[in-house]
This record gives structure tokens, C-alpha cells and sequence, in this order.
């Protein structure tokens, strides 16, 4: 995000951009010779477990997505299957009760 849309958001929620972008990204670092945004996590690793939940939630979430899409994809097969197979049947019952 730049330009404009940055401007404004930083505009009205300053708290809330560096807020974000603190949790933008993990990581963890066992070093503390490099000074950067994973510094916050060098002299404790108690973050560690909330690393982990955060890492399932995520992975579950994808999942679950996942599961959806396919099912909703088997679903609307089905059920184009079943009305194209009920439209097959009705022609074929009409032409045998004319003929």
C-alpha cells in the first residue's frame, strides 16, 4: 500500500499503522547483532507458543477453505449433473409416449 490510501490511513490511525505493521510480519531471532524488525524477539523467545497458534490457526484456515471450495465444486457438478440428467429423461419419456 502506498500513495494516496497510505497517506490517509496514516493520517487518521497513526496508533493503528504502527500497530499493524508490527504484526505484519514474524520472525525469530536468536541473534541479537542484527538490528532489525525481528530485534523485538531476540532477548525472549517467549513468543514462541503464540508463534505456533498463530501458525495452526493459519494452516487450519487454509484448510478449511480448501475443503469448502472442493465441496461447493462436487456440489454444483452434482447438481448440473442431475438437473441436465432429469432434462434427458423427460425428452426420452416424451418421445416414447408419442411415438
Amino acid at each position: 500500500m502506498s500513495g494516496r490510501s497510505f497517506a490517509v490511513i496514516t493520517e487518521h490511525f497513526p496508533d493503528l499503522v504502527q500497530k499493524a505493521l508490527k504484526r505484519a510480519h514474524s520472525g525469530i531471532s536468536l541473534s541479537a547483532l542484527g538490528a532489525s524488525v525481528a530485534y523485538l524477539f531476540t532477548s525472549n523467545i517467549s513468543c514462541v507458543p503464540n508463534l505456533i497458534r498463530e501458525g495452526r490457526a493459519t494452516l487450519i484456515t487454509s484448510f478449511c477453505l480448501f475443503k469448502f471450495m472442493a465441496i461447493y465444486s462436487i456440489i454444483q457438478y452434482l447438481s448440473v449433473t442431475l438437473l441436465y440428467s432429469v432434462e434427458y429423461w423427460s425428452q426420452v419419456s416424451l418421445a416414447a409416449l408419442m411415438n
